[in-house]
Parts: structure tokens; sequence; C-alpha cells
């Protein structure tokens, strides 16, 4: 009698997770990823335009710089125009 019920001590005590166990932490897994999933593409998005903004920027002083120096011919104001109308694109965009 003593044998037997150290045997179902010895099985209680080794099992390990069960299905519903698992299930449940896989569920967990995936609420807390659906939670921080957003943010993260969120964060991601406004850096992304933060990037923009910045190269956009530094299309901007370059033009004044170029502008600075002079346009030396027709085809310097031609690129002027082009590089206004492309940047005029750009911001619209954002």
């Amino acid at each position: 009698m003593l044998r037997r019920s150290s045997i179902l001590v010895e099985r209680s005590s080794a099992s390990g997770l069960t299905l519903v166990e698992l299930l449940v932490v896989l569920a967990i897994i995936a609420t807390l990823a659906g939670i921080v999933y957003p943010a993260i593409i969120s964060s991601i998005q406004k850096s992304e335009a933060a990037m923009a903004a910045q190269r956009i920027d530094a299309v901007e002083k370059a033009k004044v710089q170029y502008r600075l120096l002079g346009a030396k011919n027709n085809e310097d104001e031609r690129m002027i125009a082009e590089t206004d109308a492309f940047v005029a694109d750009l911001i619209k965009t954002l």
C-alpha cells in the first residue's frame, strides 16, 4: 500500500505542461504582441517621416547655398526650378 501511494506522488510531481496551459501561455504572448506591434509600427513611421523631413531640409539648404554662389546660366536656373518643384512634391506627400 505504501508503495502504490509513493508511485502516485512521483507521477504527479514529474508532470509537465498540459495542452491547456500551453495554449494559455500562447494566448498571453499573442495578446502582448498585439498590444506592442502597433506601437512599434507607429514609432517606425514617425522616424521615417522625421528622416524625410531632414532630407527635405538638407535639399532646401543646399539649394539656398547654390543660389548664394550664383547661378551661372539658364541650365542652372532650370535645375533650381526643377529642385523647387521636386521639394514641393515631397512636402505634399508628407
